[in-house]
């Protein structure tokens, strides 16, 4: 399996996700995450602001995840727990590192990144 694949136009790749490896994409909507997705995922907006929802609490105990925005334009990544609030947003050419502690989503920090 590559480690960078696309988002089909009618949803997204079925993934088998591993540590350490690699995903990114281009989004044509709302994403959420779940354990089949890697923890670094390089995402460009796609042309608006997109919601990113990171996986059930439950299933994500101890996880980090770093979600990178590669939009070419002032689009933002607005990432969410499940119950749809706001745990950070990313802006163009910035990075967003998310911790799962087991009860909650905590954000460690957002970053400026040079993209080539």
């Amino acid at each position: 399996m590559p480690h960078v694949q696309s988002l089909l136009s009618a949803g997204h790749a079925e993934l088998n996700g591993q540590i350490g490896s690699f995903y990114a994409a281009t989004l044509t909507a709302a994403l959420t995450l779940d354990v089949t997705y890697p923890n670094v995922c390089k995402f460009d907006p796609g042309g608006a602001h997109r919601n990113v929802t990171l996986d059930a609490v439950a299933k994500a105990a101890g996880v980090t995840r770093r979600i990178i925005n590669s939009a070419d334009a002032a689009e933002n990544l607005v990432v969410l727990n499940a119950a749809a609030d706001t745990i950070g947003t990313i802006n163009q050419n910035d990075q967003g590192e998310f911790y799962c502690d087991g009860a909650t989503w905590v954000l460690i920090c957002i970053t400026v990144i040079a993209l080539s």
